[in-house]
């Protein structure tokens, strides 16, 4: 593994498991509109998408009633569903290990970024991080374009960044941007290193801590 000078995360299903209240925010949302309640495979399916994509595919909306479709999602999760959220496993060793040994730390997310600062907050973890990203209210940012601000805000090239994220999104990102990325199969996405393969990767990680292994062998 080559050496990097920072590693950026994603946030849903790689530092920390929301499931709980985005489904519970899917939920309210969808019971709001009247629609059809989400089950667990849809949720899970949707897990890192945008919220907007996953209302006009998943739910089938149309543009106008997908923005009040994302105002009720949200309106759940800025009262509720933000703290309705745990770490992963072995999450807390990985921080500690990569800060102490000088690595610059970032979230690059598809979450609103108050709602990722929020979590970050809760969990205690923020003096982690260099810098922490997501979209704004116009949901108008990619993948790649939040990871693109965590770059330049450290100072740093992509060649010199490794991004981990668990999902295809993730994925897509991080080959945009020019980072190596290391897939997870812990998370929400993907399951197993066949579902990696599939994306141009450079690891895949089924504990946070299999990546202090993979540093600490070149060391």
């Amino acid at each position: 593994m080559k050496k990097y000078k920072a590693v950026i995360f994603d946030m849903d299903g790689t530092l920390v498991n929301t499931y709980e209240g985005i489904f519970n925010s899917y939920t309210y949302a969808a019971r709001q509109m009247g629609l059809t309640l989400p089950d667990d495979a849809l949720v899970g399916a949707a897990i890192g998408a945008p919220l907007s994509e996953v209302f006009a595919t998943k739910f089938g909306l149309d543009e106008g009633s997908v923005r009040i479709a994302v105002d009720h999602y949200r309106h759940y999760y800025s009262e509720n569903g933000f703290k309705e959220v745990e770490m992963y496993d072995g999450i807390s060793q990985l921080l500690t290990y990569l800060k102490n040994n000088g690595y610059k730390l970032a979230i690059a997310t598809l979450k609103r970024e108050d709602f990722a600062h929020d979590i970050v907050k809760i969990l205690n973890i923020g003096k982690f991080f260099d810098v922490i990203y997501g979209i704004d209210d116009n949901d108008k940012l990619s993948k790649s374009d939040i990871i693109n601000k965590c770059l330049d805000t450290l100072s740093i090239t992509p060649d010199t960044a490794l991004y981990i994220g668990d999902s295809l999104y993730d994925a897509l990102g991080a080959a945009q941007s020019g980072l190596d990325f290391a897939g997870v199969t812990y998370g929400f996405g993907f399951k197993n290193e066949r579902d990696i393969e599939a994306y141009r990767h450079c690891m895949c990680l089924d504990d946070p801590r299999d990546l202090i292994d993979r540093i600490e062998k070149q060391l």
